[in-house]
C-alpha cells in the first residue's frame, strides 16, 4: 500500500489534470486482490471535479501512524487518496485528529495534502468497526501542492468514504 505518499518527499511535480465530472471511467476488470473487499470508495468535489475511486479501497492500522487512528486509501487509474483518520465515532479536523492526501497514481504530478501551507480538514465519522465492519464517513477540506510551482489551496467539498476496515500491518 502507498503510504510512502504522506512524506511530502515522496511526491514529484507536475501537470496532471483532473477528470471532469460525468466522465466514465472503466472499471479494472483485471484487477484481483482476494485480500480486499469490494464496494469501498473515497470520493470529494474538487475544482468542479469529481474525484471518485473505489479500487483498492480499505480502512486499517499500520506502524507508521498513532494507536487510535487508522489509514484510508482508494485509488482509481489516475488518483489514489490518503486519509488518516481518528478511529471513533464524532467529528475531527486536522491536524490533529487527521490528514489528507490527493496524489496521482503512477505520475510525476505533485501531490495535494492538508499537510500542506493553507491546508485544513474536518471529518464526520458515523461507523468504527473492529476489523471485518465497515469504517465510514464525510470530511471537507482545503488541500495545497506539496511540491513544485505553488498554487492557491483548492477546498475539497461533498468528501465521503466507505471503506472494509481489514486486517492491521505491523
Amino acid at each position: 500500500m502507498a503510504w510512502a505518499a504522506l512524506g511530502p518527499a515522496a511526491i514529484a511535480c507536475s501537470t496532471a489534470t483532473l477528470p471532469r465530472d460525468g466522465v466514465q471511467r472503466p472499471r479494472d476488470a483485471t484487477f484481483a486482490d482476494s485480500g480486499i473487499p469490494s464496494g469501498g470508495f473515497v470520493t470529494g468535489n474538487l475544482e468542479g471535479s469529481t474525484v471518485r475511486t473505489d479500487r483498492r479501497a480499505v480502512a486499517y492500522w499500520f506502524s507508521g501512524i498513532k494507536q487510535g487512528f487508522l489509514g484510508v486509501e482508494a485509488q482509481d487509474d489516475q488518483w489514489q487518496w490518503v486519509l488518516v483518520i481518528r478511529n471513533a465515532v464524532g467529528h475531527w479536523t486536522c491536524p490533529a485528529d487527521g490528514s489528507i492526501v490527493l496524489q496521482p497514481v503512477d505520475s510525476s504530478a505533485s501531490g495535494l495534502s492538508t499537510s500542506a501551507t493553507g491546508g485544513a480538514c474536518a471529518f464526520e465519522v458515523t461507523s468504527a468497526p473492529e476489523v471485518g465492519g465497515v469504517f465510514e464517513g464525510t470530511f471537507t477540506a482545503t488541500i495545497a501542492r506539496l511540491t513544485g510551482t505553488m498554487r492557491a489551496p483548492a477546498a475539497v467539498t461533498n468528501g465521503a468514504f466507505r471503506v472494509p476496515r481489514v486486517a492491521d500491518t505491523p
